[in-house]
């Protein structure tokens, strides 16, 4: 394939992946600024969702993100997310497994957050009210990490 038609191919691909009606100027980045982790350790996952189907299920998320952590804050960041509603669920994965460690009663070992610091009551909290409102510039969300129940 020639390097022309190769460019064309990949930007058909990235056009037909966005939203109908959605200009590909108007995405913007939805940054998710995590604080108060209990060490440097391991990383921060981050998964984005745009409805309440499915909302904390592994797979139905849009979009995900991995940031280091560095003197106990994160910075992780959704790139070209479209405007509209969404929620954020976040992961401190201590111990670089790729899920969250619980113990015998299945309680969270590891640290999590939600946007909009929505807390958890027998399990994560609603979609609304973790829901937040994107716009087309850049939103950033400042969010608390939590650690057991």
């Amino acid at each position: 394939m020639t390097r022309p038609m190769l460019a064309r191919v990949l930007a058909l691909a990235v056009v037909s992946f966005l939203p109908i009606g959605v200009r590909a100027d108007a995405m913007g980045d939805v940054v998710l600024e995590l604080d108060g982790l209990r060490s440097d350790r391991g990383e921060v996952r981050g998964a984005l969702y745009a409805s309440a189907d499915g909302w904390t299920s592994e797979g139905r998320e849009i979009a995900s993100c991995r940031a280091h952590v560095e003197r106990r804050r994160a910075r992780c960041v959704f790139v070209g997310v479209a405007p509209g509603a969404y929620a954020v669920a976040l992961l401190h994965d201590e111990d670089d497994d790729g899920h969250m460690d619980r113990d015998l009663f299945g309680l969270p070992q590891e640290g999590y957050a939600f946007s909009n610091d929505a807390a958890p009551s027998l399990g994560p909290p609603s979609f609304t009210s973790a829901r937040f409102v994107h716009e087309a510039a850049e939103s950033i969300l400042h969010v608390h990490a939590r650690y057991g129940i």
